[in-house]
């Protein structure tokens, strides 16, 4: 049950309208019913009249009748009519002493079961769907002091709770003038508002406070919504579901009882319910449970004047548990202020990490420095994953994207081709002799072995054999949807052709490991891919001008030309110290910034770049 924070007064209110309205539409429906009833009643006695008088012959007598009978009829159908609006008019009179939103901050008590959903939560913003409550993390900051030890707290670091404070603050623009200068700075949209910076403002906040990656851009949370038929993906890259809990609660927040479930620094909140949605970040919470969010809001919430609509951002108190009723949650949904916007009133979307969030590494942070600069002078779009065969992460930049793998999807279809042919050895039968027969299920003409279909697609890119191999493995029995999925890539489809780098790297470091195919398969598709062409000294290939030609560095390009510019490179460098995953994926963007030529100049400034970080100790 909710604590006593909540109005008892509210609940009986509620009900008693809901018992007049229920005896209203019964009243009305009775009405109904006895003018249909006594209609049906005078039809049936008219008929018989009228059998009556036409036997008689008295034309006279059925005339008269017809006359009393409308009148009549008349007659009732008004005195219902007029019973029904004076009922309509006490009802009226009954809810404008009553009102459903209180001219006070109002709560009441809750259900015993609370309406939360994790993951899998409605499509539909005022779904009311009540499913079990997702238990949330444990773990305690450091120097989090709290009365009862059983209550979530953040995994935020002391060190991440003052940088998250501070950056929130930095935003404070206490005039409506000074909310628009600054929501512009964050470069989302062309003539930038103050109010519908709220999505722009949260996400700027995280990654100023290093809590998400810095290379999202802001214009995609404007307007955004984490509804699967809005913009869900964009929420699950950015909070992933191995690292963040995802919760949907439908109790309306005035209802919430913040003392068994409160809200924790880093909490970004998704509102809904009422004239519009809402996003802000929780930046502060004091030691005494008052909960803080440096945010965009109507002045008038601020200064108590209902007809202020004008925008700036300020620090908020959201809620105090010590003081029911006090705090933005609950002028949100104050009738008072309907001309500012009510809101909270389907409550929340809520995402909170519960894996403790690493702080930037300073040797790390002087990579990225270099890689972005790099990045910035060129231009375009950019995707790229480094990281150790171990899978320690050394540059990130969006690796959860959905993007157009170009050509490097082709080491997933190789992969495929060769579990292919080794489900179809017959006994005593070689996989060298299995490679020199011809695909079987393709529709295409072809005179080639598989040996040279695979040559032709990873050594020289074929499109054409590329074709044909896709078109065998798709018409063979093994599932091309599943068979990835037992890859473990969850984002990647071969037709057409679409993954991300996290997939693709999972891809490289499982055919490296031997974890797909058997050693001599594995052996077979990497001896391709270490094939030396022309071209292998450019892009990620110049990391051997630096750390010289012992190095050993399978890759594989991938280039697009035409409506969609796209310039890649994947490849898995041995090192003395250690081996690596490279993952570059760089596209034109709107602008038409930049060129294939100075997209692929970039990807090799950026192997020089992380060649000589590895050799700085």
């Amino acid at each position: 049950m909710r604590n006593e924070q909540l109005n008892p007064g509210y609940n009986e209110n509620r009900i008693m309208r809901s018992q007049i309205r229920q005896a209203c539409n019964l009243l009305c429906n009775r009405v109904l019913l006895s003018q249909q009833g006594y209609l049906h009643n005078r039809f049936l006695k008219r008929k018989k009249d009228v059998i009556e008088i036409t036997m008689q012959k008295n034309i006279k007598f059925k005339h008269s009748q017809k006359s009393s009978e409308v009148r009549i009829s008349t007659k009732h159908i008004r005195s219902g009519i007029s019973i029904y609006c004076l009922f309509l008019i006490f009802i009226l009179a009954i809810c404008a002493y009553q009102p459903i939103f209180p001219s006070e901050p109002i709560s009441t008590p809750a259900s015993d079961t609370e309406t939360l959903a994790t993951f899998d939560y409605p499509a539909h913003p005022l779904s009311t769907k009540e499913v079990p409550v997702q238990t949330t993390s444990t773990v305690i900051a450091a120097g989090t002091q709290l009365e009862n030890p059983n209550l979530p707290v953040s995994v935020l670091s002391d060190d991440q709770l003052k940088l998250l404070e501070h950056a929130a603050k930095r935003y404070i623009s206490d005039t409506p003038e000074k909310a628009v200068a600054t929501v512009r700075e964050l470069n989302y949209a062309t003539g930038a508002d103050a109010s519908l910076s709220c999505g722009p403002l949260a996400f700027a906040i995280l990654q100023d406070a290093g809590l998400i990656s810095p290379y999202f851009n802001l214009r995609e949370f404007w307007l955004a919504s984490p509804f699967p038929d809005k913009n869900k993906e964009l929420f699950l890259e950015v909070f992933p579901s191995e690292r963040y809990e995802w919760v949907r609660d439908t109790t309306p927040m005035t209802l919430m009882d913040f003392t068994t479930d409160p809200l924790l620094p880093g909490d970004l909140l998704y509102v809904l319910g009422g004239n519009y949605h809402h996003m802000f970040v929780v930046t502060r919470v004091e030691a005494d449970g008052r909960a803080y969010s440096v945010q965009n809001i109507a002045s008038g919430y601020l200064n108590g004047d209902p007809e202020d609509s004008r925008f700036v951002i300020a620090e908020t108190l959201l809620y105090d548990p010590n003081q029911p009723g006090e705090g933005v949650v609950y002028q949100w949904a104050n009738r008072a202020n309907w001309k500012l916007g009510l809101i909270g009133l389907d409550g929340y979307f809520r995402f909170r990490p519960i894996i403790p969030i690493a702080p930037a590494d300073p040797r790390k942070a002087e990579l990225a420095e270099a890689i972005d600069a790099v990045i910035s002078a060129t231009g375009g779009i950019w995707y790229i994953q480094f990281e150790t065969l171990g899978g320690e992460a050394l540059y990130s930049r969006r690796p959860q994207h959905t993007i157009h793998p170009a050509s490097v999807i082709k080491v997933a279809i190789a992969i495929g081709t060769m579990q292919l042919l080794e489900s179809q050895l017959e006994p005593r039968q070689t996989l060298s002799q299995r490679l020199a027969l011809g695909p079987v299920f393709n529709k295409t003409t072809n005179s080639r072995s598989y040996e040279q279909l695979l040559t032709a697609m990873l050594v020289n890119s074929e499109e054409e054999a590329t074709g044909i191999l896709y078109e065998n493995l798709d018409g063979s029995q093994l599932k091309v949807e599943s068979m990835l999925e037992s890859w473990g890539l969850t984002h990647t489809m071969l037709e057409p052709r679409q993954s991300t780098v996290a997939d693709m790297i999972t891809l490289f470091r499982r055919l490296y490991q031997g974890e797909l195919l058997s050693d001599e398969a594995t052996d077979y598709i990497l001896t391709l891919m270490v094939s030396f062409t022309p071209n292998d000294n450019l892009r990620l290939g110049q990391v051997k001008k630096v750390l010289g030609e012992e190095v050993k560095y399978y890759n594989k390009r991938g280039s697009l030309l035409g409506s969609q510019l796209i310039v890649a490179d994947a490849a898995i460098l041995e090192t003395v110290e250690d081996t690596y995953l490279l993952q570059v994926y760089a596209y034109q963007d709107a602008t038409l910034s930049t060129t294939y030529e100075n997209l692929e100049t970039a990807i090799g400034e950026i192997a020089v770049v992380f060649a000589q970080w590895l050799q700085t100790p």
